[in-house]
């Protein structure tokens, strides 16, 4: 999906591949639905991490997160995330 906002609580255990950041507000969704596995984009990590702390908090509710370099797919498209994401962080 390419925005973390269309998972939903049918996809529970899912292996969930978005374009959207790993940022705060992406964690609540992430959190919300229960994905067995989240792929983020880090959007360029950017001040304080902030691309990031979907990372943390996803943790922090047993769950997997990872996101691919924003140099390697594009923000927003969860197919290039999928074709062409390389991993840069994970949890």
């Amino acid at each position: 999906m390419d925005s973390i906002t269309e998972l939903g609580p049918a996809d529970a255990g899912c292996l969930a591949v978005c374009g959207s950041h790993g940022g705060a507000s992406s964690a609540r969704y992430a959190i919300a639905a229960r994905p067995r596995f989240t792929v983020f984009n880090d959007a360029g990590v950017g001040l304080d991490r902030a691309g990031l702390v979907a990372l943390d908090q996803l943790q922090q509710q047993g769950l997997a997160a990872c996101t691919v370099s924003h140099m390697t797919a594009r923000i927003g498209e969860a197919a290039s995330t999928l074709a062409t994401g390389v991993v840069s962080h994970c949890n």
